[in-house]
């Protein structure tokens, strides 16, 4: 179990050292990542992904994301917090 956690730690970190060298890539080749996001352009990219983004939620992902919360996550998530009070009050 330690292993599994640690890998992920790992891959955690290694995705962030990546994040960081694209930034300073794209700094070092004069890109401003800000001037992009507030641009019109960028501003109409970001709102067109929002649109199909929603569109995929609503027309495809929302009907088994929210069955399958409420069947599966939902009570299993009441028995964690159950568990928890029951550890909490000295019950096991």
């Amino acid at each position: 179990m330690k292993n599994n956690r640690d890998q992920k730690g790992v891959a955690l970190i290694g995705w962030i050292i990546i994040i960081i060298v694209l930034v300073l890539l794209l700094s070092y080749f004069g890109i401003n990542l800000r001037g992009i996001v507030e641009s019109d352009t960028g501003q109409s990219n970001f709102g067109y992904l929002q649109t199909v983004i929603l569109g995929l939620w609503n027309s495809y992902l929302a009907t088994p994301l929210s069955y399958f919360w409420n069947s599966a996550i939902e009570p299993l998530w009441g028995l964690f917090l159950q568990s928890l009070d029951n550890l909490k009050n000295g019950l096991n």
